[in-house]
């Protein structure tokens, strides 16, 4: 470990903190530090004196202090700890920031000056406001105010402070008509992939991550939906209050360069748990920002009034919670036991509640708890493991904690941090029932688990059932596209080896067939026959054994043998095997009851989606 290693573990400390705070302290920088010295695999005795030395560069060196100015007055030797500081002061509590967050506050505040951007036409967002009305959406005082604002303010940046449930997706869903009514486009942009979808959802334009953007223009790699962000072009920012500064600054300054402008839309007073969410303050004082102030979620006005009180930090709306008994004091034991019986009576009434508790060994218990009481005493069949150390069934709930574009959940969505599940039985097929309709039409019968692994596919991707391409239409997505691909390619690889097993018959009862070019379709018309309930390989050494094969097209010859065995075989099967006769069961998976196909009917042919 060198000096030059030291400069860049500091520079990946410091970069790692400004990722989740605006400003910090010592404990998050230790932290930071600490996790940087474990992934480098220091020896245990190297690993304290690295860590105070990676503090001290990040927090002297890279770091500004926010702490009051010196009031000129010095405490004796006595009075100061072993650091040099007063022990008037609490250890660890001064507040740091850095250049890069203070200059990108400075530009974001500056941005939100300027009021040189698309202007909408008044009579457009009446209009528009309208149209939400005789939609059964009609928008309050403070809802209209807000759409007409962000709509003709001209402002390159803007800001909208909007509480829980004071109605912003309403508000966010109109302000985007209104916009694109004018001629424009609307973008969504927000810190975690579960808001994206939920701004998705409510305004029907495209929305993405925060983090997507950024990592764009970083790498140069513009998609599309970037590229073309223009004049006319209105981001949404939506969860502004959690992005961390240094992002929305590179996403605010990219959309303006090229001529567009953001709507910023959070709450000053949320707790920043992704990254940070000062500058929203910043900009509400120097330039002033919409605000939402009535709350649709509540039925009782009281509700709703002491939660703004609340969000505001007044003491005296506890009194509320208090007086209708909904603060309980207890120690942690009873505590417990009283939150989960809570929670089991309000499931067994059919209500859905969630447990909170905090701390992760806490929750881990009561989720303990929970399963063990819908269990009652069964044992589950099969479990997986959680990161909780709990272990998880069929049935069980469970929430995501990564992203996975891989992971389809619909043709356009995927598997994000904080989506809710429960788990399913492994998909499987009955040993005795026949192939899925897809399945079917392959020239060789498919691995149970490739045929599971095809059918969460198309279940994720809402395949309609009478589409026959095994994996479905083409993927746009570029992950869904990859896993679609490698899917067809073992689909491929499995019916390309579909005349293997009869190719090995044919070469101990009928040699001559194997030369044949007529051999991959006879092993093809054999598996329809197996299908269908046929003994095929019986069928094959009876034919073979009638005598010898003619020299000209022998496989074609074996096949007209078989077909005079086969029971009423009428004159076209001659091209196909009937496929008549006995009765099998149907198949039946978790995800696909398909009755099966017409069996007088030639299957299309296999190949890889296109």
């Amino acid at each position: 470990m060198d000096a030059n290693w030291l400069t860049t573990t500091a520079e990946r400390v410091l970069a790692a903190v400004e990722e989740r705070r605006s400003t910090w302290q010592s404990w998050h920088v230790r932290a930071e530090a600490q996790r940087q010295v474990r992934a480098a695999q220091v020896p245990t005795d190297k690993v304290d004196p690295l860590v105070e030395l990676l503090v001290a560069e990040v927090l002297q060196t890279r770091s500004v202090s926010l702490a009051r100015t010196d009031d000129n007055i010095a405490e004796p030797t006595v009075l100061r700890r072993s650091g040099g500081s007063s022990v008037y002061t609490v250890a660890g509590s001064e507040l740091f920031t850095s250049t890069r967050i203070l200059a990108a506050e400075q530009r974001l505040v500056t941005a939100a000056g300027r009021t040189n951007g698309w202007v909408l036409d008044a009579a457009t967002v009446e209009l528009a406001l309208l149209e939400s009305a005789a939609n059964g959406n009609a928008l309050d005082v403070g809802q209209a105010a807000l759409v007409r604002s962000m709509c003709t303010s001209g402002g390159r940046l803007q800001l909208a402070i909007a509480p829980a449930g004071a109605g912003k997706t309403t508000a966010m869903r109109t302000l985007a008509s209104a916009w694109t009514d004018s001629g424009g486009h609307v973008i969504g942009l927000a810190p975690s992939a579960a808001a994206a979808a939920q701004l998705r959802d409510a305004t029907g334009a495209q929305a993405k991550t925060l983090a997507k953007l950024t990592w764009s223009i970083d790498h140069a790699e513009l998609p599309d939906w970037v590229d073309g962000i223009g004049r006319s072009t209105l981001v949404i920012i939506d969860e502004a209050g959690m992005a961390d500064t240094v992002s929305l600054d590179t996403a605010v300054q990219f959309i303006i360069g090229r001529g567009g402008s953001v709507r910023l839309v959070g709450d000053d007073q949320q707790l920043a748990a992704i990254g940070a969410g000062g500058v929203l303050r910043d900009i509400q004082a120097s330039h002033g920002a919409v605000r939402l102030s009535e709350l649709h979620r509540f039925a009782d006005p009281a509700e709703a009034a002491a939660t703004l009180a609340v969000r505001d930090g007044r003491p005296e709306a506890l009194g509320l919670y208090l007086d209708r008994q909904r603060v309980h004091v207890g120690d942690p034991t009873t505590s417990i036991d009283a939150v989960f019986n809570a929670w089991q009576t309000d499931r067994s009434h059919g209500l859905d509640a969630v447990m909170l508790a905090p701390t992760r060994e806490l929750v881990s218990r009561l989720n303990q708890r929970a399963q063990d009481h819908r269990l009652a005493d069964t044992i589950p069949r099969r479990q997986v493991e959680l990161a909780d150390g709990n272990h998880a069934g069929v049935g069980d709930l469970i929430i995501t904690r990564r992203n996975d574009r891989r992971l389809r959940t619909t043709a356009t969505d995927w598997v994000k941090n904080g989506d809710r599940f429960q788990l399913a039985d492994q998909i499987r097929l009955n040993a005795a029932g026949e192939a899925p309709a897809w399945a079917a039409q392959l020239n060789a019968p498919m691995p149970a688990e490739l045929i599971a692994d095809v059918q969460v596919w198309r279940a994720a991707t809402q395949v309609d059932p009478i589409d026959l391409r095994p994996t479905g239409p083409p993927q746009n997505d570029n992950a869904a596209r990859i896993f679609q691909q490698r899917l067809d390619q073992q689909l491929a690889a499995a019916d390309a080896h579909a005349d293997l097993p009869w190719r090995q018959l044919l070469a101990r009862e009928a040699p001559r067939a194997t030369a044949d070019p007529f051999l991959p379709e006879l092993a093809k018309k054999l598996n329809n026959l197996t299908r269908a309930g046929f003994d095929a390989t019986l069928l094959v050494r009876s034919a073979a054994a009638a005598g010898p094969l003619p020299d000209d097209h022998p496989a074609a010859a074996l096949w007209w043998r078989i077909l005079d065995q086969l029971p009423g075989a009428p004159d076209q099967a001659r091209g196909m095997p009937s496929a008549g006769p006995p009765t099998r069961q149907r198949t039946t998976t978790s995800l696909d009851r398909q009755p099966p196909r017409p069996r007088s009917v030639p299957p299309p042919a296999f190949g890889p989606s296109r």
